[in-house]
């Protein structure tokens, strides 16, 4: 809800919560994209990329996630003007 309100740093605060109180969830992997959403919103790049990252690779994420996560990196590596590095990350799409 908090992010549909675009409370970003609250919304932050809550996936943050979820990734470290509960490292084994089932929505561990949603927890790290919608983090990484939120940090697109703040233009927190660099936190956007890591937490994409860590939502494609979490255990149990679902093709689905993984392909928008893969997608949402290599949209962060073109906001941060990394060129070269995003073009690998569309390419494996």
């Amino acid at each position: 809800m908090r992010f549909e309100e675009k409370s970003y740093p609250l919304a932050q605060q809550t996936f943050t919560k979820v990734i470290k109180e509960y490292p084994g969830s089932d929505v561990l992997a949603d927890a790290y994209r919608m983090s990484g959403e939120c940090a697109l919103a703040l233009k927190d790049f660099a936190g956007a990329r890591e937490a994409f990252g860590a939502a494609s690779s979490a255990k149990g994420a679902s093709p689905e996630l993984i392909a928008d996560a893969v997608f949402q990196e290599g949209w962060t590596l073109y906001k941060m003007n990394r060129f070269a590095t995003r073009q690998g990350s569309f390419r494996s799409l």
